[in-house]
């Protein structure tokens, strides 16, 4: 069997029998917001989230990590004027409801087109409207 393309990131989250992306596909891990609302100070809520809410947050936020990235995937005419292209480890959100979701080994994945990626985010928690502001 020949080898595939592979990296250490997806390797941890996905074990040596993972997917391999093609073409322009970028392979993104879901980010998850957690089980409780945060507070204002950082802090973790009593109040736990509902069900709904996380699997809301997956389809609504976009918001993950890039595990793989296809051999094409930023590359041609279309990426030459970007100063700053994604790179696989990168936090990046990516447009609502885009994206083919599915599950391997346990992780949430979601696998997108290259230009469906519109922001390279540093700290992914700040990227969700789950926190609660309460006294």
């Amino acid at each position: 069997m020949r080898a595939l393309p592979t990296n250490e990131i997806i390797r941890n989250f996905l074990g040596e029998q993972h997917s391999v992306s093609l073409g322009w596909r970028v392979l993104v891990k879901v980010h998850s917001f957690g089980d409780h609302y945060v507070l204002e100070d950082g802090s973790k809520s009593i109040l736990e989230r509902p069900d709904v809410a996380k699997e809301r947050d997956k389809m609504q936020l976009g918001v993950g990590q890039i595990l793989m990235m296809g051999d094409a995937a930023f590359k041609g005419e279309k990426f030459k004027y970007w100063e700053v292209i994604p790179q696989v480890g990168d936090f990046v959100k990516w447009e609502k409801y885009s994206g083919t979701f599915d599950t391997e080994n346990g992780v949430d994945l979601v696998d997108l087109q290259d230009y469906m990626i519109i922001r390279i985010v540093k700290n992914p928690d700040t990227s969700s409207y789950h926190n609660w502001i309460g006294n």
